[in-house]
């Protein structure tokens, strides 16, 4: 503080501001000149504010701030861009205004290795300079951790931070990343979740409801029934209730097994088993190798059932007739492939066909073509030479799958009853069965027909 007598002149304990006290002397007033003179005397460099010194002058014994240092500005900490898509729950919309309320997008599925933050650098902030010319440093901002909770990993600088495992990734309360490998519903999967897809495993402690999907990098597990448009697993589905396809004929995919308590009206397609608590009925069931029956009344009754190797149940068909058919000795994924294999040589063929035509009647006529005519010569050679080449894959690929069917001749069907009017086909061989049989295997002899024996 300074005091001349006639001006006081308070610098505040942080240098940052600066205050005048005029002394009132109606003979000889303080001037403008003189206050100045006074702030200067006292080390104050920073610009003096002439309106606020002008007032302390009108204004004698009135304490009034003049100048002021510059604060510094700290510096931000570290912050975090967070890198994958977070859901909204907003249903999809069409351009045309429609909005479709089964895609509400509400999983975000990341793979090993995605990034999923960045972590911007803090900053280091501005200095400041007090009253008297002095500089006031800055904080600097803190560099703070990624937030990396479980089944993630930060780069060597720490300033990335990634995906450990495929599954869901989310943000929690306290602004934890995590990737799980379970995505779980906690009800049902309706019009509050719409379709789910990801990457992991699913679990639904509810039902799928009818037109909605789920689909699954691994597996799915449902709590009750199972009524979904498409239900897709890598792995393994299993569904604690029932799967029931009702009207619109529910779909359930599963890469291995299939396991339900019962299905009624349902298409399911398994890389391996199928394995039934009590009844299929009027279904259409495929399996790499086996369908299995057992539990409760164990019983197939109508549709279509195909395995590669077998169908085991108590009771096959009906006292009704129930038109019911068992496949089993063909892959019915290699029989697929074929089917596919053998569609698209057909079609090569004929493309094929098409294109050596149209270059045989070109060379006939080189001599007189025009330059454009003869310039689709080389283009239709190479187009021939990809076609054949594709054409001899194709043709490759079925020859290699009707010898796989081949090998998968070999299959049974097990049961403890079979009612006539079943339909019984193993490998090429084809059985209509008239009288009712308990306790028998159905299999292939030597000579490639049905033979039947008991158990």
């Amino acid at each position: 503080m300074g005091d001349t007598g006639r001006v006081t002149v308070q610098i505040s304990a942080d240098l940052m501001k600066v205050f005048v006290i005029v002394a009132k002397d109606d003979d000889k007033p303080v001037t403008m000149d003189e206050a100045l003179a006074a702030i200067k005397g006292q080390g104050v460099v920073v610009a003096v504010d002439r309106d606020a010194l002008d007032k302390a002058v009108s204004e004698p014994g009135l304490k009034v701030q003049v100048a002021s240092g510059v604060a510094p500005v700290n510096g931000e900490d570290s912050q975090f861009k967070i890198e994958f898509a977070q859901p909204n729950g907003k249903p999809d919309e069409a351009a045309d205004g429609r909005v479709d309320f089964y895609e509400l997008h509400i999983v975000t599925s990341v793979k090993k290795g995605d990034l999923l933050a960045t972590r911007i650098p803090p900053t280091a902030g501005t200095d400041g300079i007090n009253a008297k010319g002095e500089p006031v440093p800055a904080k600097p901002g803190r560099l703070k951790p990624l937030p990396g909770g479980k089944n993630t990993a930060e780069s060597e600088t720490g300033d990335q931070l990634f995906a450990a495992i495929d599954g869901q990734a989310v943000v929690d309360r306290a602004g934890k990343i995590t990737v799980s490998p379970v995505y779980t519903v906690s009800e049902d999967v309706d019009f509050s979740t719409g379709n789910v897809d990801f990457i992991g495993s699913v679990k639904v402690s509810g039902s799928i409801c009818a037109g909605f999907s789920v689909k699954a990098g691994v597996n799915v597990e449902v709590g009750a029934s199972c009524e979904a448009l498409l239900c897709n697993a890598g792995e393994d589905v299993v569904v604690r209730g029932g799967i029931q396809g009702g009207r619109r004929q529910g779909r359930v995919v599963a890469g291995r097994d299939i396991h339900a308590r019962f299905a009624e009206n349902a298409l399911m397609d398994a890389g391996r088993d199928v394995l039934v608590g009590e009844a299929i009925l009027h279904s259409t069931v495929n399996a790499g190798r086996k369908v299995v029956v057992r539990g409760g009344k164990g019983l197939i009754s109508g549709g279509v059932i195909t395995a590669g190797e077998e169908v085991s149940a108590r009771v096959i068909g009906s006292t009704l007739a129930t038109p019911t058919e068992i496949q089993v000795g063909v892959d019915p994924r290699t029989r697929d492939d074929l089917s596919g294999a053998s569609t698209a040589a057909d079609k090569i063929k004929k493309e094929l066909t098409q294109v050596e035509l149209a270059l045989k009647k070109l060379k006939e006529l080189e001599e007189t073509l025009p330059p454009d005519k003869k310039a689709l010569i080389p283009v239709l050679t190479r187009q021939r030479f990809v076609l054949a080449g594709e054409y001899q894959r194709q043709a490759d690929k079925s020859k290699s799958l009707q010898e796989t069917l081949k090998a998968q001749r070999k299959g049974r069907i097990r049961a403890d009853i079979i009612f006539p009017g079943v339909k019984v086909t193993i490998g090429g061989a084809v059985l209509f069965l008239k009288d009712e049989m308990k306790y028998v295997t159905l299999g292939l002899n030597e000579e490639g027909e049905i033979r039947v024996r008991a158990q």
